[in-house]
């Protein structure tokens, strides 16, 4: 792999993939939710699966994951 070919997926994981959903926890099982997926896999379809993509991508969702569920919990303790 070639040095701007690691730029470009960096960048594009970064600026677009996680720029985008950063700020947005979606719901478990939302539209959003599935939507927030299929973005990341279609990000590493466009780079035919390189453990690089699969690896940022998947620690993002983890990021997300853990936030949605920080936010789930933070609601039930709100309930009670």
């Amino acid at each position: 792999m070639t040095n701007d070919e690691i730029k470009n997926i960096l960048n594009e994981v970064h600026n677009v993939f996680w720029v985008k959903w950063r700020n947005k926890v979606p719901e478990r099982g939302s539209y959003e939710w599935e939507q927030f997926i299929q973005d990341g896999g279609e990000l590493m379809k466009k780079y035919s699966y390189c453990s690089l993509v699969i690896k940022n991508v998947n620690e993002l969702i983890g990021e997300t994951t853990d936030r949605m569920e920080a936010m789930e919990k933070d609601a039930r303790k709100k309930e009670k």
